[in-house]
């Protein structure tokens, strides 16, 4: 079956604008080496910014320009409630501001000063991502164009390179796999459909799949009924009920712990380490606004530190909002789970100090780490789940039946898991049942039946 790639190459009226990549990613990604007056902005600074543009003579108001405008707008609102620092300070003023920016003249009648002011917003018009996004610009219109609004498919080869972060970073870095991404096109009347195989060859430069990557907004998988339901049958109830929405992960943390100025970066470090970041901010927040999130699943390794806890904490603010709620919610309000994986890890450890006559581990230790989550983990809000996978060797429990009762007891009885799970947890039974041997669920299943209540649960109307 062909995976379907939808590309962000339209405006208004769905609000996937030309603006709506590096605004998440900006404040928190790039090191901008800028005074605090210029770099904060409070209510006098940002009414000041708009000052710069009052003076300048307005035209006849243009419908680009307003749509371009109504984005940059919108986009703010989500960088003030999810408490940006640069511009938490208009929290409290942004019901005037708001109007007070959809309000200038000069801004409404030029698509151009529209973009100068986006650049100095968002990214204090750092010379090399506004170049980027210039560029990014081109090629959507290139994609337009060839699209003429017709849907892009593409085959699975080639949905790998796309759903692959470092695709274009492996591409750069080693010209053996240089075939992978000759990628071809071929059009007829009903869509655009790339593989490895048609006649029109479609990137000309390394660079132009880099682009292509950084602009598809989502791909859309598929998936046989027939075959899921006999194969995997809690999965196939749960997407009976819903829809599965994977948000593309962050780094743990910027190459050599640095986070380097925009002026420092290359073209292709803007797009490898930069534009992923924004773009999983962005597909968060535009689809909290669509009301398109009934229940958030964050998947962290057990005993390993969150990748980027703020940026988490950010989107689920963000998703909050939307749904007029506070952080944290009132209880069974809206579901969050923790999904902690590959708990194998934690089971094993204990059967070493088991077999070895040795102290038992130290639990607390396995959520430490979760601190840095702030209110997603130090609330009654979340509920946790523990999950591993026994087809791989580190997701499977390497222990006798004997042995994997005893480290159970342990874990089942301790503080640091029953003030997270509760007693007698459903899921860490489902876990050790399924996670001893290779065609176990590892606590998968459970995990899925929960989500389909979930989603009989979720308070979002269906249309």
């Amino acid at each position: 079956m062909t995976p379907f790639i939808r590309l962000n190459c339209a405006y208004a009226p769905n609000r996937k604008s030309f603006i709506h990549w590096p605004q998440a990613f900006y404040p928190n990604a790039i090191n901008v080496q800028a005074k605090p007056r210029r770099f904060f902005f409070d209510q006098h600074t940002i009414q000041e910014f708009f000052g710069r543009y009052a003076n300048i003579p307005p035209r006849p108001m243009s419908r680009q320009a307003y749509e371009r405008l109504h984005a940059v707008a919108d986009i703010l609102e989500d960088l003030i409630i999810a408490e940006w620092a640069r511009y938490r300070n208009l929290r409290s003023h942004w019901d005037t501001l708001r109007p007070l920016l959809l309000g200038q003249a000069s801004l409404l009648s030029s698509p151009e000063l529209v973009d100068d002011f986006a650049a100095k917003l968002f990214w204090n018009g750092e010379e090399n991502i506004t170049t980027l996004f210039h560029r990014l610009r081109q090629i959507r219109e290139q994609i337009q164009k060839l699209s003429s609004g017709k849907p892009i498919f593409c085959s699975c080869r080639v949905a790998k390179l796309f759903l692959n972060i470092n695709s274009y970073q492996d591409c750069l870095e080693s010209p053996a796999p240089e075939a992978e991404f000759d990628v071809r096109c071929s059009i007829d009347s009903s869509r655009v459909f790339l593989d490895h195989t048609a006649t029109n060859r479609l990137f000309s430069i390394p660079s132009e799949f880099g682009l292509w990557q950084g602009l598809a907004w989502e791909l859309i998988f598929p998936v046989k009924a027939a075959t899921i339901s006999r194969s995997a049958p809690q999965a196939s109830a749960f997407l009976q009920e819903a829809d599965l929405q994977d948000f593309p992960g962050v780094a743990l943390a910027m190459p050599g712990g640095v986070k380097n100025a925009a002026s420092e970066m290359t073209p292709e470090e803007l797009l490898t380490r930069v534009l992923k970041r924004g773009k999983t901010a962005s597909v968060v927040a535009h689809r909290a606004r669509e009301l398109g999130i009934d229940s958030f699943c964050l998947l962290i390794r057990m005993s390993t530190p969150p990748a980027q806890p703020d940026q988490l904490i950010h989107g689920i603010k963000i998703w909050l909002n939307a749904l007029r709620l506070p952080l944290p919610p009132a209880a069974n309000e809206v579901p969050l789970n923790l999904v902690l994986t590959f708990g194998a890890k934690v089971v094993n450890d204990e059967l070493f100090q088991l077999r070895n006559k040795r102290p038992k581990g130290n639990f607390e230790n396995v959520f430490s780490w979760l601190d840095r989550l702030g209110p997603l983990a130090a609330s009654d809000w979340p509920t946790y789940f523990a999950t591993t996978y026994p087809q791989w060797p580190e997701g499977r429990m390497d222990g006798t039946p004997e042995e994997l009762e005893t480290v159970f007891q342990d874990i089942v009885q301790h503080s640091a898991f029953t003030s997270r799970f509760g007693p007698q947890s459903e899921s860490l039974k489902a876990m050790f049942l399924g996670g001893w041997f290779p065609d176990g669920d590892g606590g998968v299943d459970l995990l899925l039946e929960k989500l389909v209540v979930h989603a009989r649960q979720s308070r979002i109307p269906s249309y």
